[in-house]
């Protein structure tokens, strides 16, 4: 059976370079950026599991309340955030957005390198803003998560 085409729509291709935008800035710390991918009153939260029934982990409501929290991700050397296209559903300037994302987050604790990964499920209602999509609501939903030591590789030899 074929699978349904993906939603290649300006507005879908709009929406996913806002996921794509998110992830660009947070892993550059480009804060500034990032305020502008949030309506004036978004909602930000995080939760270990689905809503409801796995612990919040934090709510945010009001762009500069996100903003005011944002810089807390510099407690990791480097993230990387890897994001898959988004499964996006669009009636008029308003959508409701899914898109899955392996984050990855370089630290050190005790002088030691250290990797924490998150499987994330962020689920979007976006709006569209003077001709601009935004997040309205951002939930992040953890499926899992690991720590473990970090081990810099060195590349492969040359010709290998």
């Amino acid at each position: 059976m074929a699978q349904p085409m993906a939603d290649r729509s300006p507005d879908a291709l709009a929406i996913q370079a806002l996921c794509a935008a998110y992830a660009r800035a947070v892993d550059a710390r480009d804060y500034a950026a990032l305020g502008e991918l949030f309506s004036d009153d978004a909602l930000l939260s995080a939760h270990r599991g689905e809503p409801g029934r796995g612990p919040k982990l934090f709510e945010l409501r009001g762009r500069a309340r996100i903003l005011k929290a944002l810089p807390s991700i510099e407690r990791f050397r480097a993230t990387t955030h890897l994001v898959s296209l988004p499964v996006t559903h669009i009636d008029g300037d308003i959508a409701r957005n899914e898109v899955s994302c392996l984050a990855h987050h370089l630290y050190d604790r005790q002088s030691q390198a250290r990797l924490y990964v998150m499987a994330i499920r962020y689920r979007d209602r976006c709006r569209r803003e003077a001709g601009t999509w935004r997040f309205s609501e951002r939930c992040l939903v953890v499926d899992w998560e690991e720590d473990r030591a970090f081990h810099a590789g060195a590349p492969p030899p040359e010709g290998s």
